[in-house]
């Protein structure tokens, strides 16, 4: 039977945890172990599975032991978390004080703990926001962007030189000295001329290649270059311009809106953009305060933040980051940052987000803020149509994957949020 003997303040938010097992159980615990070796274990002179405990305990107590030992502390310290009332954020950190067949097993598990805080100052905040009207710049830009999603290539029979705005089809080959580094010879590659989207020595050199001919251009890949081992050096491109097409966009006009499918008319369309960005800009400002409401908390709170929590949120920062490479359909060796480089330049961000989520819990504790059944139905409703799923196929995917809480979660800190801003003093930035 599992006993606590003592429960240790190690810091406010670490405990440690001293655990006591009688010497019967680790009796069975070692006897089961020794029977799962006994099964396995290949002794000359003894048929498998018939070796005696005796001739097992000189080859395998080691074995034995470890596998015996794992197998207590896996049951017991889940069942002394419980009896200790406490509640983990981090894996344990497991100490053997002792280990016998005759006195039983003790250790000592030390983890973190959510900090305790007494939480004031949530109240008439003074924040300032920024204004978030609409430019009609704003809405230019983005039509000129669904016209560049519906533009035709054109072939360009004249004679002329390649030019901004134009789409080239070249053959290439990139050489650091004399090494080839894109893998031999890239066939058909399309190059959308005077987008930023090359780098500006390539760029200007391919404005110089007549169609059909071959060329030699010399870039210095910039310090920030994906391939690390070739930042910064002086390498050169074999090009073919094989061909070149003039990117033709839409007019601006009745026609464009109906090409889209939404709309019939143009100032229809222009309508609903200027909706979308002012959405987008409440976004952002939303976003914005909630920073300064962290922040101001924070100061007016502090507190130590668990490792632990920091730990498994940039686990699935990362896990979120792997999800996006993968449908962009970028291989996570290619994308340039080792785990450990994202954990340290992403490990800011991962504090302050467990300390919103700890600050937004303390707040919805103290002023009973939850979520009800009906509201998790509504962010389902509004999720529908942007996911193409109905509401209830929706939930039983959040509930297959274990979601419902985290989104439980999500939805009471942004309640708690509506709290702190409704009270709080907000200035609109001039």
């Amino acid at each position: 039977m599992t006993q606590i003997k003592k429960i240790e303040d190690l810091s406010p938010i670490k405990k440690k945890v001293e655990v006591h097992l009688p010497a019967e159980e680790v009796a069975l615990a070692l006897e089961q172990s020794y029977a799962q070796i006994q099964k396995k274990a290949k002794i000359k002179g003894f048929r498998p599975g018939k070796a005696p405990r005796a001739v097992l305990e000189q080859y395998y107590r080691a074995d034995a032991e470890e596998g015996a030992l794992r197998e207590l502390v896996n049951r017991s310290y889940p069942e002394a978390i419980d009896e200790s009332g406490l509640l983990p954020v981090s894996p344990p950190e497991i100490e053997v004080v002792e280990f016998e067949v005759t006195k039983g097993l003790s250790y000592s598990a030390s983890f973190e703990i959510r900090p305790e805080i007494e939480i004031k100052g949530y109240e008439g905040l003074k924040l300032e926001r920024e204004k978030s009207e609409v430019d009609e710049k704003e809405v230019g830009a983005r039509l000129d962007f669904l016209r560049e999603r519906l533009a035709r290539l054109v072939p360009v029979i004249e004679s002329r030189p390649l030019k901004a705005g134009d789409v080239a089809m070249i053959d290439y080959a990139g050489f650091d000295g004399d090494k080839n580094f894109t893998g031999g010879l890239i066939k058909d590659y399309v190059a959308e001329v005077g987008q930023g989207k090359l780098l500006p020595e390539f760029e200007k050199g391919l404005l110089t290649i007549a169609r059909g001919e071959k060329k030699r251009i010399i870039v210095r890949l910039p310090d920030d270059f994906p391939d690390k081992n070739k930042a910064g050096h002086e390498v050169s491109y074999e090009v073919l311009l094989k061909d070149f097409k003039q990117k033709v966009l839409p007019e601006l006009n009745d026609d464009l809106a109906k090409d889209l499918g939404r709309h019939t008319t143009l100032e229809e369309l222009k309508a609903e953009i200027r909706q979308e960005i002012q959405k987008e800009k409440e976004h952002q400002v939303r976003a914005r305060l909630k920073e300064q409401v962290v922040d101001k908390l924070c100061e007016k709170n502090p507190f130590p933040v668990p490792e632990g929590m920091t730990h498994a949120e940039l686990d699935a920062m990362w896990r979120s980051f792997l999800n996006y490479l993968q449908n962009q359909g970028v291989p996570p060796e290619k994308a340039g940052i080792t785990p450990e480089e994202f954990a340290n330049k992403n490990r800011d961000v991962a504090t302050k987000r467990v300390q919103s989520l700890l600050l937004f819990e303390a707040i919805a504790k103290k002023q009973n803020i939850f979520v009800t059944p009906e509201e998790i139905d509504k962010k389902f409703e509004e999720m529908s149509p942007a996911t193409g799923q109905a509401p209830v196929t929706l939930r039983k995917m959040y509930e297959s994957r274990n979601l419902i809480l985290p989104l439980e979660e999500s939805l009471r800190a942004e309640k708690t949020l509506d709290f702190v801003l409704n009270t709080a003093k907000i200035k609109v930035k001039s």
